[in-house]
């Protein structure tokens, strides 16, 4: 049984709860216009000629011809008979002793509570932060911290389009910006001039312009161009050509790429390391239960460290011991292999030590 097999079990699920959710809906569709209908007759207080009781019966009657309740058990049945064969599957497909998946060693716990503080800090939850340095005893990275709540303070500033402490943080750190490739100035400068605009003020805006955006015309004339256009339109922005310049999408990349900036210049990951570590463990543990230690391919997001423990040896690879991948695939320390390696009948033996195969083939991996 493999993902793509449990996949189909789940949109069958998926499909079941659809159809079942629909019969349901149209039924009570149904019935509701039926009983709009009979408060219709009832209300109608001018003609005497008609009799209550006889809307109330004739009501009923047409209620239990609508509701469709054997129709409606047995797509529920179905649903509950897919949903258990998906939760058998599962169970099938996933091991529950995630024991053989990592190695027995010490956990250094005072590393982890930092790693686990230095995460909260870097989601925003300082509350959370305190409770947990209070409970671990750990000692608290205050430039850290500090770093992290300004970052935020900018972040909510920005996304209440408030440009003002973005605006003084760069000039602090502009040319470490600049340096790394980043549009990240040019940007704040470009929105502030357009909110100068927007307001009416054409004196202010060219006086703007002159002082933060004209330096920019030699990399970025194309740009400074629509911004010189942009003037023509002071005050009435959201009636020009230029409108797609101040939209809510160019806001979202501007909070992505301050936060990029401003990760990379304190020397933390953008995003969470934490969350990464979980993600791709949870992505690599059913292959390691199956299979055990083997090259398994992640994506970039998830390629941080150039480091390899061997798994029978548990020693660090390194550029004279590097990991050596078997064509079965699983992974070892190059001089964990030449000492695995028999001969017999004059012939040199290597087997794996995971599945067992003669392996005639292996490569040296690089990270």
């Amino acid at each position: 049984m493999d993902m793509k097999s449990l996949g189909d079990v789940l949109d069958e699920v998926v499909k079941n709860q659809e159809l079942v959710t629909f019969g349901y809906n149209e039924a009570i569709d149904q019935v509701e216009n039926e009983i709009q209908e009979a408060v219709n007759k009832i209300q109608l207080v001018d003609e005497p000629s008609i009799d209550h009781e006889s809307v109330f019966t004739d009501l009923k009657k047409k209620l239990e011809m609508i509701w469709p309740q054997e129709q409606l058990e047995q797509s529920r049945n179905e649903l509950h008979e897919s949903f258990t064969k998906y939760q058998e599957i599962l169970g099938k497909l996933f091991d529950n002793d995630v024991s053989k998946a990592y190695a027995d060693v010490d956990f250094d716990y005072k590393t982890i509570n930092q790693i686990i503080i230095s995460s909260l800090y870097h989601d925003g939850l300082f509350h959370i932060a305190d409770v947990f340095l209070q409970e671990s005893q750990v000692t608290d990275n205050v430039s850290l911290r500090t770093q992290f709540t300004r970052m935020r303070y900018i972040i909510t500033a920005l996304r209440a389009r408030e440009l003002e402490p973005a605006l003084t943080w760069v000039l602090v750190n502009r040319e470490k910006i600049n340096r790394n490739g980043s549009k990240l100035v040019f940007e704040l400068h470009r929105f502030q001039y357009l909110e100068i605009v927007q307001k009416g003020n054409k004196s202010d805006a060219m006086n703007y312009f002159n002082a933060h955006l004209k330096p920019f015309s030699s990399n970025r004339s194309t740009e400074v161009m629509k911004l010189m256009g942009s003037l023509l339109w002071c005050g009435k922005l959201e009636t020009s050509p230029y409108l797609k310049l101040f939209s809510p999408d160019k806001w979202d990349d501007l909070v992505k790429e301050l936060t990029k900036q401003f990760c990379n210049l304190i020397g933390v990951s953008l995003k969470n390391p934490l969350s990464v570590t979980l993600e791709a463990g949870a992505q690599v543990l059913p292959t390691l239960l199956k299979d055990g230690a083997m090259e398994i391919e992640l994506g970039n997001e998830f390629q941080f460290h150039p480091v390899f423990t061997c798994p029978v040896s548990y020693e660090e690879s390194s550029e004279a011991n590097p990991p050596v991948m078997f064509d079965c695939g699983h992974v070892f320390c190059q001089k964990t292999v030449l000492a695995m390696i028999e001969f017999q009948n004059n012939v040199h033996l290597l087997k794996c030590p995971i599945c067992r195969p003669v392996i005639r083939h292996f490569r040296i991996l690089f990270f």
